[in-house]
């Protein structure tokens, strides 16, 4: 990834976060109520192949969001401070982040172009405005963490069990699919 391209991620993932937070929790905690949901992903708590500066953007989300609930707790702050984690939501996401496939080396886009498919076709697969109402159904329920599909409960556990050997289990499941037909 170029420099730019690498802060501009940052800015986006992590950076819109922390100014967003900023802008309206003050806000809300003067209101007495409300609920700051904060968007991580399931790369929130999973390192994921090819995802370094997205997984650290999104670590990041998961950090900022839990010290901020901590802050709020240790003030008796009435703000619910959440963090979702989605899996794969079926939005154009991979697609419209992932440039065009014509510019990079010829030894990788293949290799980029099966990754593509595979986020598209088998996990990018949860229509959106479900994870809409699962978020709205989890803050209505108290909940400060927020888990959405299949994929992301599954992987959650996945870490928890196994913090030191998930990424052995992930990129076995992943070579697998990636280089089926090779």
């Amino acid at each position: 990834m170029s420099e730019e391209l690498i802060q501009r991620v940052i800015d986006i993932n992590l950076i819109g976060v922390l100014h967003g937070s900023r802008a309206f929790l003050p806000r809300l905690v003067k209101s007495g109520e409300g609920a700051l949901i904060n968007i991580s992903s399931l790369n929130g708590f999973a390192g994921m192949p090819g995802l370094p500066i997205y997984c650290a953007t999104k670590f990041g989300v998961r950090g900022l969001t839990e010290a901020l609930r901590a802050d709020a707790l240790l003030h008796g702050d009435p703000v619910q401070i959440v963090c979702v984690h989605p899996g794969g939501i079926k939005t154009n996401i991979a697609r419209a982040n992932v440039g065009s496939l014509s510019e990079l080396p010829p030894e990788t886009r293949e290799l980029r172009s099966r990754h593509l498919d595979f986020y598209e076709n088998k996990l990018l697969t949860y229509p959106a405005d479900k994870a809409a109402r699962d978020i709205l159904h989890g803050v209505a329920r108290g909940k400060s963490r927020i888990v959405i599909t299949r994929q992301a409960k599954t992987l959650d556990w996945i870490t928890r069990l196994f913090p030191s050997g998930y990424l052995k289990i992930l990129n076995k499941h992943m070579q697998r699919e990636l280089f089926a037909d090779t």
